[in-house]
């Protein structure tokens, strides 16, 4: 069917669906295309999740010829999972908003209705997807602070004498309230893994910009990605998140740095002096360097190197996790949760968000075989 032929059936039943709710219900017409026009949206985005499970972008449900008899097995009995969770599937809410000015914001809820087989839940269990991309802009006379964002939202642009010269995001806002260990455990299972939890107050990190002399890294664009879920409409959980700083307005070419690499990377505090993790915080934040102690051209590459590259931190909530899975009756393993939750298309792809939290979670080298950034595709 062509799309003029497509376009004319669909006004066809349109307009006898208009009709029929007005002479049953007394419907007004704007009311009833304002509700399909939404209806339809949301499944529109429901179809594009069916895609990327059916694509298959990490793997998890089509077998390779490089494959053993287990991960043939394991892939099969994901396909399954998928298929019960694509029968359960609805997209409750769905908001994609993008400026020229560089922000952008995505956020979605998708519901999946008990179907009789999940563990204390009376009606469904709710993933919550929140992305954020924000491009960074000088104190200006409009209440927002040297990063960009309202004061109001969790960050305080003033010093203590309540001069605007440094902005610090606020505790209790940020993702990096938990940091991510690996380490292996064999249970019979190839490429298992156990994913462990460092301690929320010792983890913890403050981001500094320190705009009075130039010191520190100052990012231009800052990207938030989190995964939440809820049980029948109770408190979120967080599952994981992923912030990005970016010193640029696109991904740097150079190797992204982790924010927090096991308490190795001193962290700058509001003064812009460096703060050798001695302050109470098991963890550093952005790497410091100190311009003044190099002066050989090899040295002033690194500089240059390490001042381009991004800055990116993750988290998981190993429990949460374990607890969304028992919830839907799921035995994804460790790689597969994370996989069919990155799965989501409601982030944007530019910044390799699915290649950190991989990488971070899970040992570098179970991903040398992806060539660049997973590809999920995204709503026409």
């Amino acid at each position: 069917m062509t799309d003029l032929h497509l376009k004319q059936a669909t006004h066809a039943i349109l307009a006898s669906f208009l009709k029929q709710r007005q002479s049953s219900n007394d419907d007004i017409a704007q009311d009833v295309y304002r509700t399909i026009r939404d209806e339809a949206n949301l499944l529109l985005e429901r179809e594009s999740i069916f895609n990327v499970f059916d694509s298959d972008p990490f793997g998890m449900t089509k077998p390779n010829e490089d494959d053993d008899e287990d991960d043939v097995k394991e892939k099969a009995k994901n396909a399954d999972m998928i298929a019960r969770i694509k029968k359960l599937l609805k997209v409750v809410s769905c908001t994609r908003t993008a400026t020229t000015e560089g922000y952008s914001s995505i956020q979605a809820v998708v519901e999946l209705s008990n179907d009789g087989n999940m563990n204390n839940v009376e009606q469904n269990v709710r993933l919550h997807f929140t992305f954020l991309r924000e491009t960074q802009h000088g104190d200006n006379d409009n209440g927002c602070d040297l990063i960009g964002r309202e004061k109001d939202q969790g960050y305080d642009s003033s010093d203590e004498d309540g001069n605007a010269a440094t902005a610090k995001r606020k505790p209790g806002n940020s993702l990096h309230g938990h940091q991510v260990k690996r380490s292996k455990h064999n249970n019979g299972s190839k490429g298992s893994q156990k994913i462990e939890e460092v301690d929320e107050d010792s983890a913890k990190s403050d981001i500094s910009v320190d705009a009075a002399n130039g010191s520190g890294f100052k990012p231009k664009t800052i990207i938030t990605y989190k995964v939440e879920y809820s049980v029948d409409w109770s408190k979120l959980e967080k599952l994981f998140g992923v912030d990005i700083y970016a010193p640029g307005h696109f991904p740097s070419v150079e190797e992204a740095i982790p924010i927090m690499d096991d308490g190795s990377n001193a962290e700058p505090n509001v003064d812009g002096e460096e703060d050798g993790g001695n302050n109470g915080k098991d963890n550093g934040g952005f790497e410091e360097i100190d311009m003044t102690s190099m002066d050989d051209e090899s040295n002033d590459d690194q500089i240059a190197n390490t001042s381009s590259a991004d800055r990116f931190g993750v988290f998981a909530d190993p429990e949460s996790i374990l607890s969304f899975l028992d919830h839907l009756n799921m035995n994804f393993n460790e790689q597969s949760v994370f996989h069919f939750l990155l799965s989501f298309p409601f982030y944007e792809h530019e910044w390799d968000i699915s290649g950190f939290v991989l990488s971070s979670v899970f040992d570098d080298g179970e991903y040398e075989e992806v060539d660049g950034t997973v590809c999920i595709p995204c709503p026409s």
